[in-house]
């Protein structure tokens, strides 16, 4: 029979925010995998049947995932509410590339929001402290091989790095015109 309370709960920020439209995954005894997408004040509701372990995990976009709680049901137990906690990255990490593929030793890559500011190692890695805003974050980069590239980096919290590539270097043809419109010469 179906269990009167179900599994249920609050998907929040580290601040207490509720977040919606966060993803809540439940590995219900260990066989049935379910997703729930939070309302506008973060609840989620799983309804099950009868006894058992539910394994839950929140994630959202530009937050880290929950840590696992594990919720266990009987037949005379109500299931307490479940507090699922996101944070966000403190950190982007990332490699400076060219458009070749080849690492931007010793680039520099520019948070203006925050005017943090960083040199890549010889591999072309890079951290950066994450501005506070959410979204897409922008920087600029810069460093032999790449000229000046205004770039904006979708983060994603679940990757440990991110390729930033900057613009191919540009060039200028110029061809100095004759009143006559003929090329001139050298």
């Amino acid at each position: 029979h179906l269990h009167p309370s179900g599994v249920h709960g609050l998907v929040t920020d580290e601040e207490g925010r509720p977040i919606e439209a966060a993803r809540v995954t439940m590995d219900w005894n260990q066989r049935s995998f379910r997703t729930a997408v939070t309302d506008a004040e973060g609840r989620f509701h799983f309804p099950v049947a009868g006894e058992g372990t539910a394994t839950l995990q929140g994630r959202g976009e530009g937050y880290l995932p929950s840590p696992e709680v594990v919720v266990r049901l009987t037949e005379d137990t109500e299931a307490p509410p479940v507090a699922l906690v996101l944070e966000r990255p403190s950190h982007l990490r990332g490699r400076l590339l060219q458009p070749s593929g080849a690492p931007v030793a010793y680039g520099l890559v520019t948070e203006p929001s925050t005017s943090q500011r960083v040199t890549t190692d010889a591999r072309g890695r890079f951290e950066i402290p994450r501005p506070p805003a959410d979204g897409a974050i922008q920087v600029f980069a810069t460093g032999p091989g790449c000229p000046l590239t205004p770039l904006q980096i979708e983060p994603a919290p679940e990757a440990e790095n991110v390729d930033v590539v900057c613009e191919p270097p540009a060039s200028l043809v110029v061809t100095v015109l004759d009143p006559e419109g003929r090329p001139v010469p050298n």
